[in-house]
């Protein structure tokens, strides 16, 4: 398994914990790095930064299943779905990230 961040410092804190936890070797990189490596990627970012991640490793991820796990919580009210105008993260993904 490979875990990505834009933060490599971020994403080897992360991996070190989830291969002591899971017992399981987790490696880390980059998001492009883990996207061009990976299979099946699951994109897992807050709504503002979903369009730039998308961006980011479109150019790795064609003809493989990219799961976008995003829901747009907007600040301040992060309690509460607050719907782009496309009316959801997946349209708004679709229509803003080609």
């Amino acid at each position: 398994m490979i875990i990505g961040s834009r933060d490599i410092l971020k994403a080897q804190a992360t991996a070190e914990r989830l291969t002591a936890d899971c017992k399981t070797d987790v490696r880390a990189a980059t998001n492009v790095e883990a996207a061009a490596q990976g299979d099946i990627v699951i994109l897992a970012v807050r709504f503002a930064s979903q369009e730039s991640a998308l961006g980011d490793i479109s150019p790795h991820v064609a003809g493989k299943i990219v799961v976008d796990t995003t829901v747009p919580l907007v600040p301040p009210k992060v309690m509460r779905v607050q719907l782009p105008l496309e009316g959801s993260a997946a349209v708004h993904a679709q229509k803003n990230t080609r």
